[in-house]
Order: C-alpha cells, then sequence, then structure tokens
C-alpha cells in the first residue's frame, strides 16, 4: 500500500465542493484506521475544477461526471479518481477481451469463408466438366454424324456415275444399231420404190 502524509485534491468539480468537503474527515479518518497510520494532512486546490457535470445527453464539449483528482504534495503521484477515469481503466480492461472474441468470430468468419469458397469452386469445375463432357458428346454426335454423311454423300456419286455410264453405253449401242442397219434399211427402201414402179 502507498501511504501519502498528505494530500491536495489537485482538480475537482466546483459544484461538488461542498460535497467533498462535508466527507473528508470521515474519509481521512477511514484512511488512518486502514493503513494504520496518522489521518493526513488534505488540502484542497481552490483554483484548478474539473469540467462541469454534461448539460445535454450529446455534449460535445469538456465535461466531467464526478469524482475527484489527489496527487501527493510533491506532485509526483497523481490518482486520478474520477468515474470517466474508471471508464476509460474499466474499457481498457475489457478491450483484450473483446479483443479476443473479435479475432476467435474472425476466424470463423474465415473458416466460413474458406469452406464457403472451396465450395463454389468444387461447385463451378464440377458444372465445368460435366458441360465439357457434355459438349464432347455432342461433338463426336455431329463428327460421327457428318462421317455418314459423307459416306452416303459417296455412294450417292457412285450411283449418279454408275447411271451415267449405263445411259452413255446405251446411247453408244443406239448409234452403232443405226451405223449398221442404215445400208440394209435404204436398200430395202429402194427395192420397195422400184418394184411400186414397174407394178405401174
Amino acid at each position: 500500500m502507498i501511504l501519502f502524509p498528505s494530500f491536495n485534491f489537485t482538480s475537482l468539480r466546483e459544484c461538488d465542493r461542498k460535497l467533498v468537503e462535508s466527507v473528508l474527515e470521515e474519509a481521512k479518518q477511514q484512511y488512518a484506521e486502514k493503513a494504520k497510520v496518522h489521518p493526513p494532512k488534505v488540502t484542497i486546490d481552490g483554483k484548478v475544477y474539473l469540467p462541469p457535470p454534461p448539460t445535454q445527453p450529446e455534449a460535445h464539449g469538456p465535461f466531467c461526471s464526478g469524482g475527484v483528482v489527489l496527487a501527493s504534495q510533491d506532485g509526483k503521484i497523481v490518482l486520478e479518481n474520477t468515474l470517466d477515469a474508471g471508464l476509460v481503466v474499466l474499457f481498457r480492461q475489457k478491450l483484450p477481451e473483446e479483443l479476443i472474441v473479435f479475432q476467435s468470430l474472425q476466424e470463423s468468419y474465415s473458416q466460413e469463408f474458406r469452406k464457403s469458397t472451396a465450395l463454389t469452386i468444387q461447385m463451378y469445375e464440377t458444372t465445368v466438366a460435366a458441360t465439357r463432357a457434355m459438349m464432347e458428346n455432342i461433338i463426336q454426335s455431329c463428327s460421327k454424324e457428318v462421317d455418314m454423311s459423307m459416306q452416303y454423300w459417296e455412294v450417292i456419286q457412285l450411283s449418279v456415275n454408275k447411271l451415267n455410264e449405263d445411259h452413255n453405253a446405251q446411247i453408244g449401242s443406239s448409234e452403232e444399231i443405226k451405223r449398221t442397219f442404215s445400208p440394209f434399211f435404204l436398200f430395202l427402201l429402194g427395192r420397195s420404190a422400184t418394184m411400186h414402179q414397174s407394178m405401174q
């Protein structure tokens, strides 16, 4: 325990001065009993005061919610025992806990994000693979149909060529027949004409 033979109230709210003076003697006695020392000498600095209490819920100017600032007589040790300072200490004490909770939540969210990303990538790859397989099947089917069409076209061409050859052969045979029998027909026609003339 730190013992102070004398204190100065370096700062307090001006509106709290009478309240502090009314409980000062009792506070000195309680301190002496707990520290097992003589009651310290305490003086109040009436020149410097803490800011007044807030006048509005959302006041932006300097204010103090209550309390006092204690200092040793030489000013080397200062104890800020105000409600605002207590809230700051409490906030600093709770901050590591909040950071731990925040880090835990952040890690949990990161794991969920990684899982979701991995699932999305897997679904994308599965969809791409299925689409690729479907396209390959379509291409193979089209390729087979093209091959069959080419085979049919070759058969049709062979049939057309065969018909042309047969037709040309038939035409050639007719011409040959004409060349072979034309003199004979002419002879018969001449004989018929001569016989007709003789009968007349």
